[in-house]
């Protein structure tokens, strides 16, 4: 009898497998309060984020956009940092699901990180890192066209 090859699933980590959203709103809350700028509610701010309106669109509406450049520099700094981190959220239902598939497919877990030390922290943390068959990590490499 010859053995049926899996097909491949292949899933993001943040905000997919993952809610980040504690920590994306954390992370812009504390630039913010330790610059003693003005910042919006946790549910004003995803909303924005989920509508993918630009940072500096976000930092306009309690005009503060004249820390743009040290929001993104300290953003980077804290975004793989393990205290944020840790904010993660691993929903029950998306683990359930991800199980179940797992049953019938191989699944890849894809995501952009500077720090994969951390990252496998974390996922062993969150109890992610056996789901997986396979785990894809990339480094964050911005090339923009002048």
């Amino acid at each position: 009898m010859q053995k049926i090859k899996k097909q491949n699933i292949f899933f993001d980590l943040d905000g997919t497998v993952l809610d980040v959203s504690e920590r994306v709103y954390r992370i812009y809350r504390d630039i913010l309060k330790k610059n003693k700028k003005k910042y919006l509610s946790q549910k004003i701010y995803l909303k924005l984020r989920k509508e993918n309106l630009p940072i500096r669109e976000i930092l306009k509406k309690t005009k503060t956009e004249d820390i743009y450049s040290i929001f993104k520099k300290e953003g980077k700094e804290k975004i793989e940092n393990h205290h944020y981190l840790s904010l993660d959220k691993f929903p029950k239902n998306r683990k359930k699901i991800l199980l179940q598939l797992k049953n019938n497919y191989k699944l890849i877990l894809v995501t952009l990180r500077n720090n994969p030390q951390e990252l496998f922290k974390q996922l062993k943390q969150k109890k992610i890192n056996k789901i997986f068959d396979t785990i894809l990590v990339a480094p964050i490499k911005i090339h923009q066209q002048k």
